[in-house]
This record gives structure tokens, sequence and C-alpha cells, in this order.
């Protein structure tokens, strides 16, 4: 249980990991406030009821904000009735990584959207800041777990805009902040990713028809 006040905000909590670490925030008492932001409204957002629910805690408070528009960003930090002092840490799950898009599609979403809440946050006085990022940027031939001190080689556009994007958040005077490259991420709600692969593969295998494709 947190012993102390503690305002927590998170950058794209209404996505596969946002709104799992939002659960495990409140189910563990982690902070005594959090604020999700999400470009998504929550009835677009495929929530189901345990998430649903979430949005209903007394100490959570949500915004739809698009993230790469400054003034969307200070309004995302600001002050508010629920939430009247500073955040004393901000998590950042905010990007559009969908795939096959442009390079510029990626500046937009994950690169600009990335520096512009690390600048807000160091501006608000944020005491810890975490960015969340891809462990792509590290070479894609590597058949050995990835260490941080590894030289990086993004092997998708997606891994250019975040490595440019934890360079542009390290670089902010002012803000401790911490990079966590994530490996791939799946389980119960992840319907783009891993898991839709993994039940279509079942399927195959207990029906023994020939795999023609996995999504």
């Amino acid at each position: 249980m947190a012993e102390e006040e503690t305002a927590l905000l998170v950058l794209g909590g209404l996505g596969f990991i946002g709104r799992h670490f939002v659960k495990y925030v409140l189910d563990y008492q982690l902070a005594s406030k959090v604020r999700i932001v999400d470009k998504q409204v929550p009835a677009m957002a495929f929530l189901s009821p345990e998430f649903v629910a979430l949005l209903e805690h007394p100490n959570v408070e949500f915004m739809q904000k698009h993230l790469a528009r400054e003034e969307h960003v200070a309004d995302a930090f600001a002050p508010s009735d629920k939430v009247p002092g500073r955040f004393q840490m901000v998590v950042n799950l905010a990007a559009d990584t969908r795939y096959g898009q442009s390079e510029a599609f990626y500046a937009e979403n994950v690169t600009k959207v990335r520096t512009l809440c690390a600048q807000r946050a160091a501006a608000s006085g944020v005491d810890k800041y975490i960015e969340v990022s891809t462990a792509q940027v590290y070479p894609g031939t590597s058949k050995t777990p990835a260490k941080e001190t590894d030289s990086v080689k993004p092997w998708t556009n997606v891994a250019k805009a975040h490595l440019a994007a934890e360079q542009a958040v390290l670089a902010t005077p002012g803000l401790d902040a911490t990079v966590l490259r994530l490996p791939i991420v799946y389980g119960p709600g992840d319907k783009t990713g891993l898991m839709p692969r993994l039940a279509v593969a079942a399927v195959y295998a207990h029906t023994g028809d020939t795999m023609e494709l996995l999504w």
C-alpha cells in the first residue's frame, strides 16, 4: 500500500499493457490517485467488464486526449478536482504502433508524442518518468537475450521511432527518466499480437488441417 499520497499518470492507459498495469496498481494500492489518458474513448477500446470497472474506481480519472497535440499534453498534466496537485510518477505507454505505416506516421504518433510528454513532465516537476519502449531496437538476428549495454539496430520503423523517442526523453533537461524496453507482451485481452496467432495455430493443430494463415 502507498504510505503517502502518490498521484500516478498513465499515458496510453487503455491499451493492452496499460489497462493491465492500471489494474495491478489499483489491486495492490500502489498509488492514491490514477489518471488515465488515452486517444481512444473507453467505449471503443474493447474493454472487458473488469477493465470497465477500473474507470469507475473512486481514485481513477480518465481523460481522452491526442498526445501528439501540445495543448492536449498540457491538459493531461494539468491539475483537476480529483488530482489537485502534481503527479509524482508518469508511465508513458502512449503511441500508435500499428504495423505497416510510414516513417512519417511513426514520427508523429510515437516520437513526437513521447517527446512532448517528456518535456511537459519535466516542466511539471514529475519525480519519476518511465518511458516504455521496445526490445525491437536491438538487432533482430540475435539468438541470445539482449542486455542494456548491447548495441542497438532497430529493425522495424516502429522501433526506429521508439529509439528516437528514447533519446529525446533521456536528453530532456530536469527529467529523471528510465527506459523500459519490453519484449513481446501477450496474454488475456491481446487481440492484435501473439495471442490470436496462438489461438489460430491451436485450431489448425486440433483439426489437422494444413495451416494456411496465422491471423
